[in-house]
């Protein structure tokens, strides 16, 4: 307000010569002694900053020296010499104490001599001073030149000086004061820089947290939905495979767990398809092609690829020759389609003369095929010359089916046709044709018959829902197959014989197992078909099933079950060891095998390995280069090493993880340590108390094993580490869950026992107690493997399953795959590679590969499928932006 005291002084300076000195002495008493919370300690009038804004300077500086309680003068020739300072001076003298006016000179001289002023030695002041008494004066001549900062003592002493009569305190109480407040502010710079570093911290410690929490959740959201990925899979793949190959992949991409590691484990039992309806297929005897027969052509495929077209209007069947070298295929028209697959342009029809002909077989050892049409009308044909095909005989069996099946045995000498009233009519054409037996009792007329390719095996499928073998030696009933609906539409033997496949009206296809036709056994039924299955047939391997409805689906199977293993190995033996180099030794003989390209593995060599035959257990090295087997111990290098003949055979052979330790016994008997120098294994102490059995031994870390005890109401840990001089530690009683199978991780005190209930058991060796038990199998568990990773386990049960878990935390097994191994595992061996690449399992009869190499197994989901597109991708992934897998 007009007339109030604001300012504590008025600095009066020459803009000649203190324009810079003025403003950094206004900061300079302001700021002296300043409280750390506060702008400034007292405001000083300066006409440059004060006055910026405004117009009427006279009347601003006016009332600014008003309202100022001292008067600075930057005394100097300049400001002597100014106008404007003259008026200011005269004006304070005028109106204020002389004694509140300070002298502060800059520049020139200002000489008192005795009060009196020497106007001849002074040129600093201006007029108006020159008569009054000496005021108080600072000199500012010293410090002009120097750094003005208010840490420069030189500065600091100064504004001392210039500061301390404004505040009316002592000069060194002043500047006491000034350190006081310095070292405050200090302390709470000092305080205020650490709040704000904690803050800070906490502030990136928070951000760091919430950034792991939201990518938890991230993470979370999509292992969820990779889990949801494979469930929906799983609903899928029979329905819609092409479909469930492609969420398997985008399930992976989202997060590899382990549920998508075992489904894709599981992956090759999707079945392929070929597009397009058909209504029969079959496969050459040589493996390399497969014919589809559609309505009006008939398309040769190497494997799902097509090869070669052959216009057939109205077609009905399609058979290749017993050689694979000749294909064969009807038309309803009544025309007899020949073909060379080598070269389908070379071919030729022959023509009935009638229409309605649906069935057809080539007669095993002879240049013959069979052309059958309703009522068993039915051609002989000499084909020798299949571009020149001659009538051999024809017969008319006067039946009343309107069916036209017909089939020819093994052994060339029986045709079978549809009889009248649900009977199966059997011919002999190895002369004139005869009929020679009548096989009854079909409740309807039979639709599909198919001989076993070996012996008198024969399948008729009815409408009546059933299908019946028969022997025909003997024209009596083996037995009767039920399952199907909407009557038996097609069937297949598989070329080894022990499995049989039926198709029905409803899109099912059955599979048994028909090894002992008089107790036959079912599978689980293959679904997804929408229509019904036209027909079926095997490729020469009995590994792929096609099946001909809406499309052609290509099923891999194992027996009389799906299957998705990738390779399987024929094996007398519960054997197999993987070595070095993708090498697998199973077998009995035992045999080497390299599975590089595990689709097609390459046989290296016989091993032998006891006597002339094949050991019962093998063992490979930990490096892989060095073959164990038989008693005494024998090591040997399989790729050249000739092994010996052994005096007696090892029931159980186990290396330790460090390959110096080996324990092996003779069944019935107990486990010996053998000790590895070199080449050479020597025998070392008996682990008393032990009972062999062929994988009831395992060695950890620390030089510690475990063992099954007698009937494997016990388990055993002991002390190896002196292999002469072992050391039982403990035994747990195990009455209640016999021990079949144990594992002692590698690393730590975890034991994994697998019991003759079926239970699997994770035991805490450290102080003997059980982590977990989990029960998935039904009977035995036969063996236990653990991948090279330590994250997954493989167990074999004695029901033909092997089981992959998930024991990344030991304490909760998660089961994440079944993988069917096609037979009963009564005395199973599983291992995995030690690239972690493949599992395999020896039943007795085969060895079972599958495969975990995930690069490959996607390759394959990809290559069988086309992208997905984006209509189908919205309907599973409708939140995340369109971006198909094996695109």
């Amino acid at each position: 307000m007009p007339g109030e005291r604001t300012y504590a002084a008025f600095i009066s300076y020459s803009h000649e010569t203190d324009h810079a000195l003025g403003p950094l002495l206004q900061e300079g008493v302001e700021k002296f002694a300043k409280p750390w919370y506060r702008p400034r300690a007292r405001r000083v009038f300066l006409d440059n900053s004060v006055l910026a804004a405004e117009h009427d300077l006279t009347g601003a500086i006016l009332d600014g020296l008003a309202r100022s309680d001292n008067f600075l003068l930057l005394a100097s020739p300049a400001s002597a010499r100014s106008r404007w300072v003259g008026k200011e001076v005269a004006w304070w003298l005028e109106n204020r104490d002389r004694r509140t006016l300070f002298v502060l000179l800059t520049d020139g001289e200002a000489v008192w001599d005795d009060g009196v002023l020497d106007p001849k030695r002074t040129d600093a002041l201006p007029e108006a001073l020159h008569g009054l008494p000496e005021p108080r004066c600072v000199d500012l001549r010293g410090v002009r030149d120097v750094e003005l900062d208010v840490r420069n003592p030189d500065w600091e002493s100064v504004l001392a000086d210039v500061v301390a009569p404004l505040d009316g305190i002592d000069k060194t109480e002043l500047i006491g004061h000034h350190l006081r407040e310095r070292r405050r502010t200090r302390r709470t710079v000092l305080t205020t820089i650490s709040v704000l570093v904690v803050l800070l911290v906490a502030a990136v410690i928070f951000a760091v947290r919430s950034e792991q929490q939201s990518n938890r959740a991230r993470q979370q959201t999509l292992v969820a939905t990779s889990r949801q990925l494979v469930a929906q899979a799983a609903a899928v793949r029979d329905a819609r495979p092409a479909t469930a190959r492609q969420l398997l992949a985008q399930a992976y991409r989202m997060a590899p767990t382990a549920e998508v590691l075992g489904a894709l484990m599981d992956s090759a039992s999707i079945p392929r398809v070929v597009p397009g309806a058909a209504v029969d297929v079959a496969f050459s005897p040589r493996g390399d092609a497969m014919a589809v027969l559609r309505k009006d052509e008939l398309v040769l495929h190497e494997g799902t690829s097509e090869r070669a077209k052959i216009p057939l209007p109205d077609a009905a069947a399609v058979r290749f020759s017993p050689d694979g070298n000749l294909l064969a295929a009807t038309s309803i028209r009544g025309r007899v389609l020949l073909a060379q697959v080598s070269d389908p342009a070379k071919r030729s029809t022959w023509d009935t003369g009638t229409s309605g002909i649906r069935s057809l077989a080539f007669v095993p050892g002879k240049p013959v095929l069979t052309v059958t049409v309703s009522g068993g009308h039915t051609w002989l044909l000499d084909i020798a010359d299949p571009l020149a095909a001659k009538l051999i005989t024809e017969f008319e069996p006067n039946s009343e089916s309107i069916f036209t099946s017909s089939a020819v045995s093994a052994d060339g000498t029986t045709l079978a046709l549809a009889g009248s009233d649900g009977a199966v009519d059997l011919w002999d054409i190895t002369g004139t044709p005869a009929r020679r037996a009548v096989l009854t009792g079909h409740t309807m007329e039979v639709s599909v018959l198919r001989f076993a390719p070996t012996g008198s095996l024969l399948a008729s499928g009815s409408k009546d829902d059933t299908v019946r073998l028969w022997n025909t030696a003997t024209s009596q009933q083996y037995g009767v197959l039920t399952g199907a609906s909407l009557f038996v539409t097609s069937a297949a033997f598989a070329p080894d014989g022990g499995t049989l496949a039926f198709g029905d009206g409803n899109g099912t296809v059955h599979l048994w197992d028909v090894r002992d036709p008089i107790r036959p056994k079912t599978a689980q039924p293959l679904l997804g078909h929408a229509d019904g299955i036209n027909a079926l047939a095997f490729a020469a391997d009995s590994r792929t099933l096609a099946s001909a409805g809406e499309d052609v689906r290509l099923w891999n199977v194992l027996g009389a079950g799906r299957s998705s293993a990738v390779t399987v190995l024929p094996s007398g033996s519960h054997t197999l060891a993987f070595g070095a180099n993708h090498r697998l030794a199973t077998g009995f003989p035992t045999k080497l095998y390299d599975l590089t390209d595990v689709v097609h593995p390459r046989e290296i060599r016989t091993l032998r390995t006891f006597n002339r035959g094949g050991s019962p257990q093998l063992a490979f090295s930990p490096d892989g280069t060095r073959l164990a087997s038989g008693l005494p111990v024998a090591l040997t290098d399989p790729e050249a090493g000739e092994t010996p003949v052994h005096e007696e055979r090892a029931d159980s052979l186990v290396f330790g993880p460090d390959g110096r330790l080996l324990g092996a016994g003779p069944h019935p008997g107990v486990f010996r340590l053998w000790v590895r120098d070199g080449d050479r294994m020597r025998a070392a102490a008996e682990l008393r108390g032990s009972v062999v059995a062929p994988h009831g031994i395992s060695f950890g870390s620390d030089s510690r094993a475990v063992t099954r005890g007698e009937k494997g109401e016990t388990l055993q840990l002991w002390d190896v580490s002196s292999p002469d001089a072992p050391r039982l530690i403990r035994t747990h009683d195990t009455k209640s869950d016999p021990v079949e199978s144990v594992l002692f991780r590698p690393t730590g005190d975890t034991v994994v026992t697998g019991s003759a209930t079926g239970l699997i058991t994770v035991w805490d060796m450290a102080n003997g107690s059980r982590v977990a038990t989990v029960r998935r199998h039904v009977g035995s568990v036969r063996h236990l493997a653990l991948h090279p990773d330590g994250q997954r386990l493989a167990s074999a049960g004695v029901a033909g399953e092997v089981v992959l878990w998930d024991v990344a935390d030991p304490s909760r097994p998660v089961e994440v795959s079944t993988l069917r191994a096609g037979g009963r595992y009564t005395a199973a061996a599983i291992a995995f590679s030690p690239d972690g690449t493949m599992l395999g399992g020896a039943d007795g009869t085969r060895t079972t590969i599958w495969s975990i190499d995930v690069p490959r197994l996607l390759a394959r989901l990809c290559a069988d499928t086309r992208p997905m597109p984006e209509t189908e991708w919205r309907q599973y992934l409708p939140d995340i932006p369109y971006d198909p897998p094996c695109a």
